[in-house]
């Protein structure tokens, strides 16, 4: 268990000198009922995972398509081989992806109802709100948000705030525990506040988080942790929406422009464009050499047939960047390992159809 000598900038020291609110108690305002299923389903956002499946197996099944209707060069295979294994992945691939809508449909309903009677067992409603301190993530950085079970009084929640905007600030004062609890903030799951500053201050939690802030979380303790984990580390993390009436589109509320995400995405544009660019060039020289190099000083308009090549490489980087350098759109943390897998699945898919397209398909 960790206790308050754990943590870097003597976070106890904070929460001691918090004892006077730095300003008066705020009304916060009372979350979306979640306690009937209706509410449930209509407030606590779960991701659809069975929908992206279902959407790369039809992007497969396109590209198969394309490359079935395309003339091999029969190097190595006969072409009739090609094209035959081309359909056949076609075809399982375009009859997969509405069965796995079907299926994954009802697997999603057990999951929301699980999630539900958990909730009712364990969950923890809590406000979030934004702390100003940001930890690593992949090539950026992430929000620590403080999560405040909604039960807490309005003067404990006041004092919580303060103190983790007082230990926040001795953190970025210095460097070496700034770099210390941002090792250990970015990690998965939650970090219970009383196991930062004290017994005391118990009721809240730090955690990594990409949804809007101020808003409300729904915070599941693991049920069935490792022997002698912590529960909080293996937590599950939902983001609850103020929904409209059910049957009525849900409306998010307005909020700041996600320049980190946008910029995650142009990133990923960058990375696709130059590894894409690469593969394709290094495609076309080791399987054509010299005269690959010759027919495009030729007549540059020989890559055309290359465009096959070049879509295909292109889309193999773009998958393999947006699930590594961009966060994926999920609030859980362990759906982003899962979007990672996902996006090198379809790049894998795009790779071997560009190993496919240089290696059988003729330069023209």
């Amino acid at each position: 268990m960790e206790g308050t000598d754990t943590w870097p900038a003597a976070p106890a020291t904070a929460w001691a000198e918090s004892r006077t609110p730095p300003r008066p108690p705020e009304d916060r305002p009372a979350p979306p009922d979640i306690a009937r299923y209706e509410g449930f389903l209509r407030h606590v956002v779960i991701v659809r995972v069975h929908l992206v499946f279902a959407l790369l197996l039809t992007v497969a099944a396109v590209v198969m398509a394309a490359v079935a209707l395309s003339s091999p060069d029969p190097l190595v295979l006969p072409s009739e081989v090609v094209g035959a294994v081309a359909w056949g992945a076609a075809g399982v691939c375009a009859a997969g992806a509405p069965v796995l809508a079907l299926v994954g449909r009802r697997a999603h309903r057990r999951v929301r109802r699980n999630v539900y009677e958990q909730a009712l067992r364990n969950g923890v409603v809590c406000d979030a709100f934004p702390t100003g301190y940001r930890v690593p993530a992949g090539d950026g950085h992430a929000d620590v948000a403080l999560y405040v079970d909604v039960r807490m009084g309005a003067e404990q929640a006041g004092r919580l705030r303060g103190a983790v905007a007082a230990w926040v600030a001795r953190l970025e004062a210095d460097e070496a525990a700034d770099r210390a609890a941002g090792e250990r903030l970015r990690s998965l799951g939650v970090h219970a506040t009383d196991r930062i500053f004290g017994p005391e201050a118990a009721g809240g939690f730090l955690a990594r988080d990409d949804g809007p802030l101020p808003g409300w979380r729904l915070v599941l303790p693991d049920e069935a942790p490792e022997p002698g984990a912590d529960p909080l580390r293996t937590a599950e993390v939902y983001p609850i929406e103020d929904g409209t009436p059910l049957g009525h589109p849900r409306r998010r509320p307005p909020g700041p422009i996600p320049w980190a995400a946008v910029l995650d995405m142009a990133a990923a544009v960058l990375v696709a464009a130059s590894g894409g660019v690469g593969w394709w060039l290094f495609n076309g020289w080791a399987t054509r050499s010299n005269a690959w190099w010759n027919a495009c000083a030729d007549d540059f308009c020989a890559m055309g047939h290359d465009l096959r090549l070049f879509g295909l490489s292109f889309l193999t980087w773009i998958f393999l960047a947006v699930g590594l350098v961009a966060p994926g759109p999920f609030a859980r943390r362990r759906l982003r390992w899962l979007w990672a897998l996902l996006m090198a699945s379809a790049a894998s898919l795009a790779f071997a159809g560009s190993v496919v397209t240089a290696w059988y398909f003729p330069i023209e």
